[in-house]
């Protein structure tokens, strides 16, 4: 395995923002505001890759930095860094509820 791809996905390391992971899917943000689903056969070995190359875990790092959350003189973070977390959110959501409803 090279260090920015990872077998069966078609993306590199280099696109990708950031992941959440979900029943038996991880969930991914790509830099152009895109969001894939992708079923690694090892899902912790692909989490230890993701995580190799510092990839943002959304379940441990929403994004926006602590001194934005602490200090509310603090510039507010940008409309298109809230609206892909939002875009991510919304999307789990909605492969959650229907993998529960099947």
């Amino acid at each position: 395995m090279r260090h920015n791809t990872y077998e069966g996905l078609h993306h590199n390391a280099n696109e990708l923002s950031a992941f959440l992971f979900t029943v038996d899917t991880f969930i991914l943000s790509l830099k152009d505001g895109s969001i894939i689903q992708f079923k690694p056969d090892n899902a912790e070995s692909f989490k230890n890759w993701l995580v190799f190359n510092k990839i943002r875990d959304c379940s441990k790092d929403d994004g926006i930095p602590p001194a934005i959350k602490i200090n509310s003189e603090a510039q507010k973070p940008s409309s298109r860094s809230l609206l892909s977390i939002s875009k991510l959110y919304n999307y789990v959501k909605q492969v959650y509820t229907k993998k529960r409803n099947n």
